[in-house]
């Protein structure tokens, strides 16, 4: 298995980078939504299927949120592992993790076989 080289680094750096900023504009503009629609409590009632649906896009948002902040943890996880040098390698099996996986998900931790074994573990512990 290669070794990551300096300029994948490089561009594994700027994506996260581009993609933490894009996390952190659409973090601020939910915020700035729910503050708006704060503002506006006389829309809140309305019937039955007004609450239902008001209620189903309240939870929308908060699954969102936990999402967004999941993957910002998980950038964040990346960035310093790049700052200290542990980045690319797999927390499983402790080998590299290819270049081409991690252009493609930057944020991986595990190789593509140790993650494949993690997801069958938890398809059978489901089972």
């Amino acid at each position: 298995m290669r070794k990551i080289g300096g300029r994948t680094l490089t561009k594994v750096r700027m994506r996260l980078e581009e993609e933490q900023a894009g996390r952190l504009r659409k973090a601020q503009a939910l915020a700035l939504s729910r503050s708006t629609s704060d503002l506006l409590p006389g829309l809140s009632g309305g019937d039955e299927a007004d609450q239902a649906h008001a209620s189903i896009a309240e939870q929308l948002e908060h699954l969102e949120l936990r999402r967004m902040s999941s993957a910002a943890r998980a950038i964040e996880a990346a960035l310093l592992t790049l700052e200290v040098g542990s980045y690319g390698i797999c927390l499983s099996c402790s080998e590299p993790i290819p270049p081409r996986r991690l252009l493609a998900v930057p944020t991986a931790i595990l190789c593509r076989e140790c993650q494949e074994a993690t997801e069958s573990a938890r398809t059978m512990c489901r089972a």
